[in-house]
């Protein structure tokens, strides 16, 4: 880039960050007009927006900006941004120091974004991107009719900030430093977890209830499920940098016994079924012998569900509840009260089934409409389809749904190892768990991750420069 080039660069940048204070005042008094309900930590947002500009200024100035406050803002999101250290109210959605973290650290990413707009303007056009965008565009526009519109409105923000946050990813990084990135800064997170549950402080734990019969761990995540999820992502990209040879066999053996560790301590049994299925899956389709392993498989599984059938597996109901955390052999075929959360959603989908009723602004409203009977707290649907559709849509859900048809077809029209496992995690931790539908989470970053590196390595023309994947 010649002189002249980065002279201009440089006077946008300044522009931008001498607008980013107004744009974050204006930002601040619609939302204290709009969102009374908010609380007091609102009137702390312009400080924070002010922090967030200067910090910006000085990573762009430093010598190694690009690289640098990528991994950064990517440790951040991986690391600080899953520590969850107080227990959220049903229905809660003031803004509180955590959260307020949370969206200064997603305005940084945008102003980035903003910053750079010329090299990440290309992108949209692709499919995967194009169509992440377009969803997260429908689910800031549901704010118009969120029964928590602020809330709604700031998740809808985050969506965007992960999306530009894999671009950045993808622009200045190589894939062995993003892994490495991805995969040590998890492993930090775990062991935090883990640490915290040996030396028995009570915010890692989650007490059973009166059903229960133990104790699950939640580390600094906020819920058992959540700290099994974030283990479940880290074994799968842990094997990913394994296969790619960019970690030893004897530090894999030591990452894979911490994430094992992690998810067996929280009880998750979705997250420990998906992270094991994925692997699985990407293994046997890599053996010269796949087609004899698959059909071995499949004559085992039928047995197996002949015989459960006939009754011809005895010790079935024992089984069941060796299974359960309640002793109850119920919950299994309740899916841990799910399938009465999945009754419930349809209901309210049938009330407004083009567009919703908000994208993660459904909490309060499907609490109000279980029945009283039921046990647990309905937070979510625990299912990625149901509740994108219950917040945007049938509508409102199309481009998520055409992202997965895509990652489908390429299965196995272009297989990729990277891409095709993280696509079955996230579908197999789609069917029991919200996924990628409610808050943007980490599997939310490692998922767009992979939807950018997928379009920019897929063969078209691209202006990356060196260090990112061309």
């Amino acid at each position: 880039m010649d002189a002249a080039s980065t002279m201009r660069l440089d006077k946008e940048n300044a522009a931008l960050l001498c607008t980013l204070p107004v744009v974050i005042a204006i930002g601040w008094l619609c939302a204290v007009v709009a969102a009374a309900d908010m609380g007091p930590a609102m009137y702390a947002a312009p400080a924070v927006g002010s922090l967030t500009a200067i910090a910006l200024f000085i990573l762009l100035r430093s010598s190694v900006r690009g690289r640098l406050t990528t991994q950064v803002l990517l440790v951040t999101a991986v690391f600080v941004l899953s520590l969850n250290f107080r227990q959220r109210e049903l229905g809660e959605t003031g803004l509180d120091w955590q959260n307020g973290m949370k969206f200064a650290v997603w305005l940084a990413i945008l102003a980035l974004g903003a910053l750079r707009w010329r090299e990440l303007a290309g992108l949209v056009g692709r499919p995967l991107i194009g169509l992440s965008v377009a969803g997260a565009a429908v689910a800031l526009a549901s704010a118009a009719w969120s029964d928590v519109p602020t809330y709604t409105a700031a998740s809808a923000v985050g969506l965007f900030a992960y999306l530009v946050l894999a671009c950045l990813v993808v622009r200045d990084l190589d894939e062995a430093s993003i892994l490495r990135t991805l995969v040590f800064g998890l492993a930090a997170f775990l062991a935090l977890g883990l640490l915290a549950g040996a030396l028995q402080f009570e915010v890692a734990w989650l007490e059973p209830s009166a059903e229960e019969t133990v104790r699950r761990l939640q580390g600094f995540s906020g819920h058992p499920n959540t700290f099994g999820q974030q283990a479940a992502i880290f074994i799968t990209l842990t094997a990913i940098a394994y296969r790619s040879r960019i970690l030893r066999p004897r530090i894999v053996a030591l990452l894979l016994a911490l994430g094992l560790a992690a998810i067996l301590s929280s009880g998750s049994r979705t997250n420990l079924a998906a992270a094991a299925v994925a692997w699985l899956v990407i293994a046997v389709r890599a053996h010269r012998w796949r087609r004899a392993i698959v059909l071995t498989g499949l004559i085992g599984l039928s047995t197996i569900l002949f015989l459960a059938a006939s009754d011809g597996l005895v010790e079935m109901d024992g089984l069941l509840r060796g299974l359960s955390r309640t002793g109850s052999e119920g919950e299994i075929f309740t899916l841990t009260g799910r399938t009465e959360l999945w009754s419930t959603a349809w209901s309210l989908i049938t009330e407004r089934p083009l567009f919703g009723w908000g994208y993660n602004g459904v909490e309060e409203r499907l609490a109000e409409s279980v029945s009283s009977s039921f046990e647990g707290t309905a937070v979510n649907v625990h299912n990625m389809l149901l509740q994108s559709i219950l917040s945007l849509g049938f509508l409102g859900s199309l481009p998520a749904i055409a992202a997965i048809g895509i990652l489908c077809t390429r299965f196995f029209t272009r297989p990729d190892p990277v891409r095709d496992q993280i696509a079955l995690l996230l579908l197999i931790i789609g069917l029991g768990e919200v996924g990628m539908a409610a808050t943007p989470i980490l599997l939310t970053v490692v998922v767009f991750y992979v939807f950018v590196r997928d379009e920019v390595s897929c063969g078209q023309s691209c202006a990356w420069g060196p260090g990112g994947i061309a």
